[in-house]
């Protein structure tokens, strides 16, 4: 039989939320502490058996699937219509945050021309936050998120569009590659090729999340592969894989899980933390921030055979769900293997496009049509008004704006995966 044991971390802290959680929600992660650790001896992965072949696909009809996405994005566009305001804001949070990101979603979409109004709103809302430096800063923190939100948004504008904002693109683009992190005296700093929300701070801790979002950024504003941000970048993704043999950061009583996931940052804890008998710990890989490395490293260009994909890729084949976000939870499916369970679909979603593949052998064989798996998952998940909501209310996702939008950008990724990829 086969030994399953998932590993659960905590989740990164997915753009506009994180690590501002109130303090009482701190409180009861501290509380939480304890019951989080678990032992070594307790960690294994899915293991295929010896004997497992690659099992037979059902036939699908494509066009019906797609067909089915595009109905569920419609309805979406309907209820996000209704619930944008006058000023093109979206979202129960003040500022940019959730507005560029619904921006962004539709602008991505192939629905994007039917429903051009609401992203025009919400772009011109969006622009008003835009500073001499090339910030989108609104006066609520996370500028490097944001910016770099907005900076994606105006690269997917019609070409029509996109060519209102030259000066506002290069200004956006400068701006997130000074902010970039780099000590070139201190080359074993963590933080070094990252980026954190705000570089204005005396403190900017580098992360996993923004970094992925300022290279989706440097990427579709088709920034160089001879620009030394993309090497610099990749120096910070590789010391944030649980991988030894390419993970060279240094860190006193942190050990790798060797299991070719991503994990939050170098030295950020996660939601589960490993024990060691050495006394170190370890802090396990999980679903949205193993997509989002192993996006990054696409971005930054990694090549599909280098032996950091292909360990993020081994990942991949162990864990594939569409079910939890998997490795927020102690236990498979458990009380918070939910929590940013819709930008988990985002980051697989653009991952496996970007990757190329359309189809998935998992390590017990099994073959998925990914993006026709995804589409059934969120049509199944959509409420009758057009929204998707995470019942965890964990980094805002309760908030029906902002796991819509998420909800948007994985349907339209799968859609192209199904039109374009073989």
């Amino acid at each position: 039989m086969r030994s399953v044991v998932f590993l659960t971390v905590v989740m990164m802290f997915v753009p506009i939320c994180g690590e501002e959680e109130t303090a009482a929600k701190r409180r009861q992660g501290a509380a939480n502490a304890d019951h989080n650790h678990i032992a070594t001896s307790q960690l294994t992965t899915i293991l295929p058996q010896s004997g497992d072949k690659e099992q037979p696909m059902p036939t699908t009809d494509v066009e019906a699937i797609k067909k089915k996405a595009l109905d569920a994005l419609k309805k979406s566009a309907r209820y996000i219509k209704k619930i944008q305001n006058e000023q093109g804001q979206v979202g129960k949070i003040p500022g940019a945050g959730i507005t560029s990101i619904v921006a962004l979603a539709f602008a991505n979409s192939p629905i994007r021309d039917d429903y051009k109004a609401i992203v025009d709103n919400a772009t011109a809302f969006v622009m008003k936050f835009l500073k001499e430096d090339g910030s989108i800063n609104d006066g609520q923190g996370h500028i490097a998120y944001k910016t770099s939100v907005a900076l994606s948004l105006l690269c997917n504008l019609p070409e029509a569009d996109k060519k209102r904002y030259p000066q506002q693109i290069a200004a956006m683009v400068e701006y997130l590659i000074k902010a970039q992190n780099w000590n070139e005296i201190v080359k074993e700093d963590i933080n070094n090729g990252g980026w954190g929300y705000d570089a204005r701070k005396k403190e900017n801790r580098s992360d996993l999340s923004n970094t992925s979002f300022v290279l989706q950024a440097l990427h579709d504003a088709g920034v160089p592969k001879d620009n030394p941000v993309w090497r610099r970048a990749v120096v910070f993704l590789s010391r944030c894989q649980n991988n030894p043999e390419t993970n060279d950061a240094k860190l006193e009583g942190i050990k790798n899980t060797n299991d070719g996931g991503f994990r939050y940052g170098p030295a950020l804890r996660s939601n589960v933390t490993v024990r060691n008998p050495d006394g170190t710990v370890s802090y396990p890989s999980y679903g949205s921030m193993t997509y989002a490395g192993l996006l990054s490293m696409i971005y930054a260009f990694v090549t599909k055979d280098d032996a950091r994909v292909q360990a993020a890729i081994g990942w991949v084949k162990r864990n594939y769900t569409l079910d939890e976000n998997p490795g927020m939870s102690e236990k498979r499916y458990g009380p918070e293997s939910k929590q940013g369970l819709y930008y988990y679909y985002s980051t697989l979603a653009k991952a496996l496009y970007h990757y190329g593949e359309r189809y998935l052998v998992d390590s017990e064989g099994n073959k998925h049509d990914w993006g026709v798996e995804l589409i059934e998952k969120l049509v199944s998940l959509q409420k009758e008004d057009g929204s998707w909501v995470n019942e965890n209310d964990r980094w805002f996702e309760a908030d029906p704006a902002l796991s819509t939008s998420y909800a948007i950008i994985s349907l339209s990724y799968a859609i192209r995966a199904l039109s374009e990829l073989k």
